[in-house]
């Protein structure tokens, strides 16, 4: 089972990192600056490279989880408000 997701984890990370346009390019340069600013040898490289890795982990990222957790929060409190209401019902409200 664990092959099998190695698998799928090597594939999807193929097709996400072909630079094919410019989103996938910016992901491809960002995901290289994380991963070696992120290793000891990223020191010799550049000393920028870690502050510069740590600012992706900051910034651009934090944004994004930001999204995801207003998203959540307001998928959690339209779901509280259907049920509520009634117009979700629930397999435990019993009727048919």
């Amino acid at each position: 089972m664990a092959g099998m997701t190695a698998f799928f984890i090597a594939s999807a990370s193929y097709r996400a990192f072909r630079a094919t346009n410019t989103d996938s390019t910016l992901l491809l340069v960002s995901a290289a600056l994380v991963m070696l600013g992120r290793v000891p040898i990223g020191e010799f490289v550049s000393t920028r490279l870690p502050d510069v890795a740590q600012w992706i982990m900051d910034i651009p990222s934090m944004a994004g989880q930001r999204v995801f957790l207003v998203c959540a929060g307001i998928g959690y409190i339209s779901l509280c408000l259907r049920t509520m209401v009634g117009i979700n019902k629930t397999h435990l409200s019993g009727n048919e």
